[in-house]
């Protein structure tokens, strides 16, 4: 299988090891404006600063414990549904900022005596799922209605609706999956479950590689082959994918033992769907943008656009929330422009050229 710097036991990774052409940013951009897709091309990743690093590792431990709630919670809404369902769930995280976001919802159901396997897959826009990591997922004899889909957060919706796209294609094959996304924040109103529907920070989107056990972005690759995805040995020294995990797992198997877990749930999808809309016609009446492909909404989207190339612009609510202050040091980084709404309802919003 894919090699990961994971612990073994918390994820299998369903991806085809592949060594691919590393092209430069500016080539990357000839390619798909040739038609190339953009998940067939791929940029070599950036080894982060060490500044970059320590702020990072300071985000962990100022917020550690609302992140470990948050897992918590979702944790909580799969045991539920699980035990209502009379199911044993089987994880299948979504490559990558969902992978670090199943094995942290695999350990806090271990914590809680359900020891469940967890996969983590790609899905790609415009491609769909990978249809034969799912074949081999049922092919261990587990049954479409216990797989359990978990994301880390949502922008705009895009990948929800490619994933029910694609499980709806599958259903006619194998029958009815378990058609709902489980995600730590869902911005955009459109998961079934979510430990809240704010905007806030999920510290596993501050990094890519080194947070995904050094599995690069996924790569399309037709069947009868799964998609593919580098090995980033060139960032081992790097690699915080262990330390991220480990952290947030010691607060929360402190408040599952302390019995302060928060089980709650901050909005509703119908509130988030109101409030995205409203945000997106605030965009279009203030700077005159209505293609949403051009926007990356929420503090998770608009900083995986800074770690992948440069915005045109960010757009926060409050320069002096910490919970943005990384996003602050990438925009002053790459000199981009800093607008303040403060009365959205999003902490940030990048904004692509």
């Amino acid at each position: 299988m894919f090699p990961h710097t994971f612990e073994p036991s918390d994820v299998t990774v369903l991806l085809e090891r592949i060594f691919p052409e590393y092209l430069s940013t500016e080539e990357r951009a000839v390619r798909i404006a040739s038609g190339a897709h953009y998940n067939e091309v791929i940029s070599r990743e950036a080894i982060p600063d060490p500044y970059y690093i320590d702020l990072f590792k300071s985000q962990v431990e100022r917020f550690g414990d609302k992140l470990a709630s948050l897992f918590v919670t979702l944790s909580s809404i799969i045991l539920t549904s699980a035990q209502e369902r009379d199911v044993k769930p089987v994880l299948v995280s979504l490559v990558r900022a969902g992978t670090p976001t199943g094995v942290l919802v695999k350990r806090t159901l271990d914590f809680w005596g359900l020891h469940t396997p967890h996969y983590t897959v790609s899905i790609v826009q415009g491609r769909g799922f990978d249809e034969v990591a799912i074949a081999h997922i049922l092919a261990q004899g587990y049954k479409p209605e216990q797989l359990y889909f978990i994301d880390g957060w949502t922008g705009k919706g895009v990948v929800r609706n490619e994933l029910s796209f694609a499980l709806k294609k599958l259903g006619n094959r194998y029958g009815a999956f378990h058609d709902e996304l489980y995600v730590l924040c869902d911005i955009a109103g459109v998961a079934e479950h979510a430990a809240t529907r704010e905007d806030c920070l999920i510290s596993s989107a501050l990094l890519s590689g080194p947070l995904s056990g050094l599995v690069s972005r996924s790569i399309y690759q037709a069947e009868p082959r799964m998609h593919g995805a580098a090995y980033l040995d060139y960032m081992e020294g790097h690699d915080l994918s262990r330390y991220f995990v480990d952290a947030i797992d010691k607060r929360i198997y402190a408040q599952i033992k302390s019995s302060d877990a928060r089980l709650h749930q901050i909005g509703t999808p119908e509130q988030a769907q109101l409030k995205m809309v409203g945000f997106m016609t605030m965009v279009e009446e203030r700077i005159g943008i209505t293609n949403p492909v051009r926007l990356k909404p929420g503090i998770g989207e608009s900083t995986r656009l800074f770690l992948r190339r440069t915005p045109q612009a960010l757009i926060v609510k409050d320069p002096e929330d910490p919970e943005v202050e990384h996003l602050m040091v990438l925009a002053q980084e790459k000199q981009v422009p800093i607008v303040i709404w403060s009365d959205m309802t999003l902490k940030a919003c990048a904004v692509t050229p």
